[in-house]
C-alpha cells in the first residue's frame, strides 16, 4: 500500500487506468450478481452493509461518466424531498419501476442510514447502517437511481446535485522538489521543459479518492509519460508532491511513504481535516496543473 492503491486489474486493450473490485465485511465472490439487460451494470452485496454496482470491466471516460451520473442520482434520492422525487418519477410512468419496495417509499430515517457513497473507476459502493436500512431496501434505492439515470433528468431537475468543477493546481517542476524529474525526462527522451509541457497540458479527470485521505487518482495522462511505480517505495514523500504511476497522475495530500515517480510539488493543501470541506478535489472534478516558479511557490505556502 505504500506506493499506491491495492493491486489493480488493467484492461487488456484501451484502458486508461486499472480498476479494482471493492468489498466490505467479507467477499462477494460467492454471491450471485444481479445483471441488468446488456450485461451491465452488475449489482452485488458487499457484506451486510454495502451494495456494490459495477458498470463495466474496463476503465474509460464513458463508463466513469455513467458512474458519476448514478452517483448524482443517489445523492439526490438520499437528500431530496422524497415527494418531489417520487412524483417526478411517476410523471414519467415509472412509479412502480422505481418504487423502493412494494410497501412504499424510503423513510427519512432510512435515507439517513446511508453512510457513504463511494465512486470508483468503474464502480459505485453504497454503504449503509443495516440496523436502520435493510439490504433489500438499500438495493432498491440503487435500482431506483439506476432507473432514473437511464430514464431522464427528473431527479436532477427536482434537486440540484453537485456540479464537477475545474481546479487549477499550481506546481513547481524542479529537481529540488521532484527527485524523479530528471531521470524520467531522460528515460522518455525529453528535456525537462518538454516533460513539464506534456504533464501540464491535459485537463485531467478525478476518477477516485483513495490510498490516503484526499489523494486524487487523475486520468488523462499523455501516453508518452506512462511509467511504472518505483521498484522500492520511498519511506517518506513530502506533502503536495505530484507523481506519476502507470497511466495515472496524482498529488500526495500528506507526508508519508509512496512509490509514485515525483515530477513536481504544489503549495496547495489537498486535505485539511479541520476545514468544513476537507478535500480540495472530488471525484468527477477536472484538474489542470499550472507550472509556477520558485518565487511563486514560496509565496503560496
Amino acid at each position: 500500500m505504500a506506493g499506491g492503491p491495492p493491486t489493480l486489474r488493467p484492461h487488456a486493450a484501451k484502458s486508461g487506468a486499472p480498476i479494482r473490485s471493492v468489498t466490505r465485511r467479507g467477499s462477494t465472490s460467492r454471491r450471485r450478481a444481479e445483471v441488468l439487460p446488456g450485461g451491465w451494470p452488475q449489482i452485488t452485496a458487499a457484506g451486510d452493509a454495502g451494495v456494490l454496482v459495477r458498470f463495466g470491466d474496463e476503465v474509460n471516460e464513458a463508463i466513469f461518466e455513467r458512474v458519476f451520473t448514478v452517483l448524482g442520482r443517489l445523492e439526490s434520492l438520499v437528500s431530496a424531498d422524497h415527494e418531489a422525487v417520487h412524483e417526478a418519477a411517476i410523471g414519467r410512468g415509472e412509479g412502480q419501476q422505481v418504487r423502493p419496495t412494494a410497501r412504499g417509499r424510503l423513510t427519512a430515517d432510512e435515507r439517513a442510514a446511508v453512510l457513504d457513497i463511494v465512486p470508483g473507476y468503474a464502480s459505485l459502493l453504497l454503504i449503509f447502517d443495516p440496523a436502520r436500512l435493510s439490504p433489500v431496501r438499500a438495493r432498491a434505492l440503487v435500482q431506483m437511481a439506476l432507473a432514473t439515470a437511464s430514464g431522464g433528468e427528473a431527479i436532477a431537475a427536482a434537486v440540484p446535485t453537485s456540479v464537477p468543477r475545474t481546479i487549477e493546481i499550481p506546481v513547481l517542476y524542479h529537481p529540488d522538489v521532484a527527485p524523479d524529474l530528471v531521470a524520467l525526462a531522460q528515460d522518455k527522451g525529453l528535456s525537462i521543459d518538454e516533460l513539464v509541457a506534456r504533464h501540464s497540458q491535459p485537463l485531467y479527470r478525478c476518477h477516485a479518492l483513495g490510498f490516503r485521505p484526499g489523494f486524487p487518482f487523475l486520468a488523462g495522462l499523455m501516453p508518452e509519460l506512462f511509467t511504472p511505480r518505483l521498484a522500492t517505495p520511498r519511506l517518506s514523500v513530502a506533502e503536495g508532491s505530484v507523481g506519476i504511476a502507470g497511466r495515472q497522475t496524482g498529488v500526495y495530500p500528506s507526508q508519508g511513504p509512496g512509490g509514485w515517480r515525483l515530477v513536481g510539488r504544489t503549495p496547495l493543501r489537498l486535505f485539511d481535516p479541520t476545514a468544513a470541506e476537507p478535500f480540495l478535489v472530488h471525484p468527477g472534478d477536472r484538474v489542470r496543473f499550472v507550472p509556477i516558479d520558485r518565487r511563486q511557490f514560496e509565496a503560496a505556502r
